[in-house]
Parts: C-alpha cells; sequence; structure tokens
C-alpha cells in the first residue's frame, strides 16, 4: 500500500475531509496490517534485515554488495570487481558488508540457490545478477554494460513501492514532516501503531512527478 503526499507545504487537511478520510484510512490500515500478519513472513530479526536489504537494493540502478569500499577494497575479488565495473563505464553504489553481518550473513542466504555464496555479490535494476565469476563472464560476452543500465522510473517507483507493506511518499521523514497532511499522517499511523516506511519526495523530482503519473492522480 503506498499513500503520496501531493499538498503545498504546511497546508493542512480541510476539517470536515480530515473527518471523512481518517477513519475510512484507519479501517484499510488496520485490514492491511492483518493481511501482513497473517502472511507467511520472516519474522523478528529477520525481517528487519530483509527489509534493510530491499532499501539497499532499491538505492540505485546498480549495487554492489563487497568487502570494503570501491577506494579501500578488503577483497581481492571486491577489487577485481570494482575495477571491471568501472572499466565498463557503470555507475554504481556500493555497500560494505563488513560493516553489517547480520546482512552479510542473510544475504549469502538469500542468494546460496543461485550459485553464487560468496562476495562481491551485484544486483541490477532489483534484480540479482551474480558473483564476481558472472560479472567476468557477462563482460566477456559485452552483455554487463546493458544488464545494469538504468531501468525505467517506473520500475524505481515498484521498488520503492515494495520496500515495505505500507509505504508513505511524503514531505520530508516521519521525525521531521514538512508540510501539514505529512505531519497528520505520521501522528495518526503513531497513534494507531501502524509501522510503515518512507520516502521524502522533496529529494527526488523524478520520484516526486511519477509518482503522481504512476498513482492516476
Amino acid at each position: 500500500m503506498a499513500l503520496g503526499m501531493h499538498h503545498r507545504t504546511g497546508q493542512v487537511l480541510p476539517p470536515g475531509l480530515k473527518h471523512q478520510l481518517v477513519p475510512e484510512l484507519v479501517r484499510k490500515l488496520k485490514l492491511l496490517q492483518a493481511r501482513v500478519e497473517m502472511a507467511p513472513l520472516v519474522a523478528g530479526d529477520k525481517r528487519e534485515v530483509m527489509q534493510r536489504l530491499q532499501a539497499i537494493i532499491a538505492k540505485a540502478p546498480c549495487v554492489l554488495f563487497m568487502e570494503g569500499s570501491p577506494s579501500a577494497p578488503a577483497a581481492g575479488e571486491s577489487s577485481e570487481a570494482v575495477a571491471l565495473l568501472q572499466k565498463a563505464g557503470l555507475k554504481f553504489e556500493h555497500f560494505d558488508v563488513t560493516t553489517d553481518s547480520s546482512l552479510r550473513q542473510e544475504l549469502i542466504v538469500h542468494v546460496a540457490s543461485k550459485a553464487a555464496c560468496k562476495y562481491p555479490l551485484l544486483f541490477c535494476n532489483g534484480k540479482f545478477v551474480g558473483g564476481f565469476d558472472e560479472m567476468k563472464r557477462l563482460n566477456e560476452q559485452g552483455k554487463l554494460a546493458d544488464l545494469c543500465a538504468p531501468g525505467s522510473l517506473t520500475q524505481r517507483l515498484e521498488q520503492l513501492i515494495n520496500k515495505a507493506p505500507v509505504m508513505v511518499f511524503m514531505k520530508g521523514s516521519p521525525d521531521a514532516p514538512r508540510c501539514g497532511f505529512s505531519r497528520t499522517l505520521v501522528e495518526l499511523f503513531k497513534k494507531n501503531n501502524v509501522t510503515y516506511g518512507s520516502f521524502d519526495i522533496l529529494m527526488d523530482e523524478d520520484v516526486r512527478q511519477g509518482l503522481k503519473q504512476y498513482s492516476n492522480w
């Protein structure tokens, strides 16, 4: 479930409209939470790790999970992967798995059935590509650059929407909302103990405008 904010900064919902929308919104959110709680999702800490993993993968079209950083790789194959991607002219974000032992372990489990059980690991447009051997194979075939080409805005929006069962596109953050409607919604969720993810649309104009078309506002 994705919720978008499109009121101007500081604008508050009219009292009459607020009284009409809030009960219906709470009802729908409680129904959604009930379905989520009944779904066979991973539990506890593992669920939180998977949500963080999905958020990292959605950060950029191309994400390399590696040991160390591009400027200071901590392992040989991570260094070689960085050199390979840079030589291919690919822009990519990285995540240093040595800084997060839980995510490091869970990601290996997540991709273990796909014949890649060591770092570095590459994701492109939200999909798992493979380890260093697969990167080399794709590069030799001339397919690496095409595979990591930026996806469409629709793909990016869908990745963001799927980051959490309830996803709020708002102005500001839950800790510092920057418009009246966003502030009202944060307070409503807090009052009803709704767990949700968020994205600050003021930080990305492409997402802000694309969301309007995607949601058919």
